[in-house]
């Protein structure tokens, strides 16, 4: 029986602030290696991207006010993203981009900064890993969809929670 679809969910989520080329190499590279497998099949009809919604939604609101329509075209500024500074940034600015809310309490921003330095790795990771299977897709004829959902949550294989559904139990819980 033959392999018609590809389904690419996994990507690395290191939540040290110091992992930025682990988790650029990790996402880009792993992306290419499951469309380098796919293109190998004869029979694949289609190959379907998880991606992120933080693919879109980092911007410089000088440059993209937030009441633009976001669409296939949309990106978010990689090199917005590595102005920001990892250890000095402008945590409530990165809360409003995240959580797509003004009114992130003042009172959580230094829990967040001090445990989520790392989304900034992720959201470049996500952007870098995404244009580099458009592009392979593009260069070797492979029918390539991408979704960018905000959170994926389900079971959990791990015995500890992992960040996605720690911040959707925050948020529940009115933590952040």
């Amino acid at each position: 029986m033959a392999c018609e679809g590809v389904f690419h969910t996994a990507s690395p989520i290191i939540t040290n602030a110091d992992s930025k080329e682990e988790m650029l190499d990790s996402a880009i590279n792993g992306t290419l290696n499951v469309l380098r497998s796919c293109k190998k099949n004869p029979f694949l009809k289609r190959v379907v991207l998880t991606s992120s919604s933080s693919t879109m939604r980092l911007r410089d609101e000088a440059e993209f006010p937030p009441n633009v329509l976001l669409d296939e075209t949309s990106w978010s500024s990689v090199e917005f993203c590595e102005s920001i500074q990892v250890n000095e940034y402008d945590a409530s600015f990165l809360c409003r981009c995240i959580f797509l809310s003004k009114h992130f309490p003042e009172e959580r921003v230094g829990w967040f900064s001090s445990r989520r330095a790392w989304q900034i790795w992720y959201a470049v990771a996500k952007i870098l890993a995404e244009k580099s299977a458009w592009e392979f897709a593009k260069e070797n004829n492979i029918d390539l969809v991408a979704v960018l959902p905000t959170f994926i949550i389900g079971p959990n294989l791990s015995p500890v929670l992992g960040p996605t559904a720690s911040d959707v139990l925050g948020l529940f819980k009115g933590i952040c």
